[in-house]
């Protein structure tokens, strides 16, 4: 489908309260998930670890907590990784 090729999802400063969704997983080929100045709240999902092309992630500025779980060392790719508050 139209989808299954997306590399980039960029939803910075829309204003989203919400917890992080598990389908961006869904996305083979994703590469960067920009999520920046929004709302997010909750943990970072286990499953974003094993997103195999996934480089660039950037959530800076929005309500996470807990810690980084230990299989996000799986995303052996990621070169960009930004949770600052």
């Amino acid at each position: 489908d139209e989808f299954s090729q997306l590399r980039t999802i960029d939803l910075t400063g829309q204003d989203i309260s919400a917890e992080l969704p598990l389908e961006f997983t869904y996305f083979p080929f994703l590469q960067g998930i920009a999520l920046s100045w929004n709302k997010f709240h909750g943990t970072l999902p286990i499953e974003y670890g094993d997103m195999p092309h996934l480089l660039n992630f950037e959530m800076h500025y929005n309500e996470l907590t807990g810690t980084i779980p230990k299989e996000w060392a799986r995303a052996r790719n990621l070169q960009l990784f930004n949770i600052a508050a």
